[in-house]
Order: C-alpha cells, then sequence, then structure tokens
C-alpha cells in the first residue's frame, strides 16, 4: 500500500516557513497536504486518511483543537510543533499528551531534525507492519489454493503415472512467479511446482546438481515454463542446453515471456521449444492460459509433444 502522506497544519509565519522549510528538504514526498488554519485540520482528517499529522501551535486555541483531532482519530500520529521553548503553550500541549513535542526555533530551525527523525521512524515502521502483513496474506492465500488443489486431486482419484508430475517454473521476476504459480495451482496442477529464477539456476536443477541434489524434494520436471529474459543465462542458452542432453530431448518445455517478437519466437522454435506463450497483462489472462497449459500437458505426459512446427502463432 503506497504511502497516504502527512498533513502538515501552521497559521502564516515564521515558524510554518521554517517548518516547511524543514518538511520540504527532507520529507518533501510524502508530504500531502499543508494548510495554514489550524481549525481546518480535524475536518481534513475526516475526510481523508493520513500517515501523520503536523501541527504548529501558536495559542491555547490550536492545543484545544488538537485534542479534538486526538478523540476524533485516537490512532493518528500527532506531532505538535511549537516556537514556545520554555513557556506555558509547551508545558500545557506535553500535559495534554495528545502527540509528540517538538520545540523548534522559528528563525534557524533548530530543533527540525528531531522532527524528521521522529517522522522517518514513524514511516519506517508503518512500512514494515505493511511487508508483514502483506506476507501474512500472500502465505495464507497460497496456502488455501494448496488446499484447494489437494481437494481436487482427492475427488479426481489421482492421475495415474509412473513418477509425480512435477513442473520447473524458470522466472526472475518474484511477483510474475508467485502470480504465475497461483494460477497454475488454481487450474489443478499437482505439486510440486518449483521456481528457478535465473539461467544458470535453472541448468542446476535439471541437472540436479547444487542445491538441488535432493530429487524427492527437487524431482525431474515433466513440464518447463521458461521465460526468455533472465539473468546470468538467457532462456534461449537454457533450451539449447537442454536439447542437448539425452534425457531432455523430449521434456516439454514451453516459453513463457513477454515477447511477442518473430524473430524470438523463430529462434525458440529452432532450439527446440515445444510452445510459445506470451505472458498475459491481467491475472484472468493468466488463469486461461494456465488452464491451457493444463488441458495440452497434464493429460497427454507419455505422448510426444506437440508439433513444434506449430510453435508460432498457435498458443499466444
Amino acid at each position: 500500500m503506497p504511502s497516504k502522506g502527512i498533513l502538515c497544519a501552521a497559521a502564516k509565519g515564521e515558524l510554518r516557513d521554517r517548518l516547511l522549510e524543514i518538511l520540504d528538504r527532507s520529507l518533501g514526498s510524502i508530504l500531502a497536504d499543508r494548510v495554514n488554519a489550524v481549525p481546518d485540520v480535524p475536518q481534513l482528517v475526516h475526510d481523508r486518511d493520513y500517515d501523520a499529522a503536523v501541527v504548529a501551535l501558536e495559542n491555547d486555541e490550536d492545543l484545544t483543537i488538537v485534542v479534538r483531532l486526538r478523540k476524533l482519530r485516537p490512532e493518528l500520529p500527532i506531532y505538535l510543533v511549537t516556537a514556545d521553548k520554555n513557556g506555558l503553550l509547551l508545558k500545557r500541549a506535553r500535559q495534554a499528551r495528545v502527540g509528540s513535542v517538538i520545540p523548534i526555533d522559528g528563525r534557524t530551525g533548530t530543533g527540525g531534525e528531531l522532527l524528521v527523525q521522529a517522522l522517518r521512524a514513524q514511516q519506517a515502521g508503518r512500512s514494515l507492519q505493511e511487508k508483514v502483513g502483506r506476507a501474512h496474506s500472500l502465505s495464507e492465500e497460497i496456502g488455501a489454493l494448496i488446499r484447494e488443489n489437494r481437494s481436487i486431486r482427492r475427488r479426481a482419484g489421482g492421475a495415474a503415472s509412473s513418477r509425480p508430475f512435477a513442473t520447473l517454473l524458470v522466472e526472475d521476476n518474484p511477483d510474475q512467479a508467485f502470480f504465475t504459480t497461483r494460477a497454475l495451482i488454481k487450474v489443478g496442477f499437482p505439486d510440486p511446482i518449483r521456481v528457478a529464477t535465473d539461467g544458470e539456476e535453472a541448468i542446476a536443477y535439471l541437472q540436479g546438481t547444487g542445491d538441488f541434489q535432493d530429487r524427492s524434494r527437487f524431482p525431474v520436471p515433466s513440464l518447463v515454463l521458461l521465460d526468455l529474459r533472465l539473468p546470468r543465462k538467457s532462456g534461449f542458452e537454457v533450451l539449447e542446453w537442454a536439447r542437448a542432453q539425452a534425457e531432455f530431448r523430449e521434456l516439454p518445455i514451453v516459453i513463457l515471456t513477454t515477447s511477442d517478437a518473430p524473430a524470438d519466437q523463430d529462434r525458440a522454435a529452432a532450439l527446440g521449444a515445444s510452445s510459445y506463450l506470451v505472458k498475459p497483462l491481467e491475472l484472468r489472462d493468466l488463469t486461461a492460459m494456465a488452464e491451457q497449459l493444463r488441458r495440452t500437458w497434464l493429460p497427454n505426459l507419455r505422448l510426444t509433444p506437440p508439433d513444434r512446427g506449430r510453435v508460432r502463432g498457435v498458443e499466444q
């Protein structure tokens, strides 16, 4: 989730000029709104969601408004800025306990670095919390899809095969790998679906070397979905290597790429690609593509792959 930004409220004057100078210099990209009247803040916060509010206190009336704001949005981080270093307003602001109180010199800006540090820490904490939340959500979603897939397989009675069907997805983009794996699981691809993130890792997986020596965890794939634009070794290099190995000459290797260039399709066909698919842009189309793969490859594990002369144009 992108940052919702920071609200800065300060009456016109020296303190406001210094405050905005500090925030623009250090946090300009997340400074969402600036208002000249503190009384406008409660309505703005009611209408829009902010990450935090910075309010410059000039008098007791401003403090009273902030107290109302705290009651309206108890979860909103509030930073109270005042040039009254030793006076009653500073004391009352601290006693009110409605936010962090930071004295700033309106002429020199001294104290502004404390405000910037506090805001940066708040933003970092929010970012970490969101990442943890996203990871938890994705984990739950994958778990649900795996359970659903197992249920489908139990109802279908399982497919008779001398060895389990395994899919190797070679994809360096983690988001693309996640959504492709999710689509495959959703349409009924069985476990395991393994992911290699570059060309050299894909070759090591096929060879069963390095981290992939345990064939109970990393079985020889029944189908390879291969991106072309990969780090270390390209998809073309992986395909050429695989077809040079006797044990992988008939292995179904489907090119899955963003490129629809005829030259790439011709080269893939010449190197022995079983099929060539262009990655869809929409998630619903990704599921449809996964269903097409399932219909093509899962019912025909023991059959010769489709005629390679049909690679271009047939399955885009």
